[in-house]
């Protein structure tokens, strides 16, 4: 599945953007054993977690401090319905959010779990951004590893992490009012297999 995502490009102004790359299949839960009365909040979980550092995730059925309790979407709803937290990891059983203070919460009595969509292996995975006009006729494209005065595509299986940038120098080639783009990975153990990680309208402003 692939995420729809339309982006507008800013003349003179160079374009952005980085993706975490998770499973949309697969969900992930670690059991929460106690949240601490902090700001930011602090959640140790009863076992290693494996949470990435900066990864988003929910807070689900906590008895007690149920202010932060925001339950994963569920299905055919959009994260932006109830949008996760991002999580920092200082250990491998604990998860801070820094954007919550629970100090004049509730006490936490019990109960509840951490929930992530599970980051998706993108190791020896290549990237490849692809500008269509209306036609489908392509315009340019870039790929990872590969340097283009046109921008740059870039691969960081450690964090899951897949970034595409359109340089200032690409936008003479944005001439179409209906312009679409694609990122598509290559899976190169798998033979090679591609899909597509995120695509949509493009629009130059």
């Amino acid at each position: 599945m692939s995420l729809d995502y339309p982006i507008t490009v800013v003349s003179n102004v160079t374009f952005a953007l980085a993706l975490r790359c998770a499973d949309p299949d697969v969900v992930s839960y670690a059991p929460i054993a106690a949240i601490a009365k902090s700001a930011p909040v602090q959640i140790t979980t009863a076992s290693a977690h494996n949470i990435p550092d900066g990864w988003p995730v929910w807070v689900e059925s906590c008895v007690g401090m149920v202010e932060i309790n925001n339950p994963r979407p569920t299905a055919g709803l959009n994260n932006d319905v109830n949008p996760p937290f991002i999580a920092s990891v200082p250990s491998a059983s604990a998860v801070v959010i820094n954007s919550l203070n629970s100090t004049l919460w509730t006490t936490y009595r019990g109960s509840g779990q951490l929930a992530w969509q599970t980051p998706r292996d993108i190791t020896a995975h290549t990237a490849t951004l692809v500008v269509l006009d209306g036609k489908g006729v392509e315009l340019f494209r870039v790929d990872s590893g590969v340097p283009s005065a046109n921008g740059e595509v870039t691969v960081e299986p450690a964090s899951y992490t897949v970034g595409m940038r359109i340089d200032v120098a690409a936008q003479t080639l944005l001439n179409d009012t209906a312009m679409t783009y694609q990122l598509i990975m290559t899976d190169v153990l798998d033979d090679n297999r591609t899909y597509l990680l995120i695509g949509g309208a493009l629009r130059k402003a």
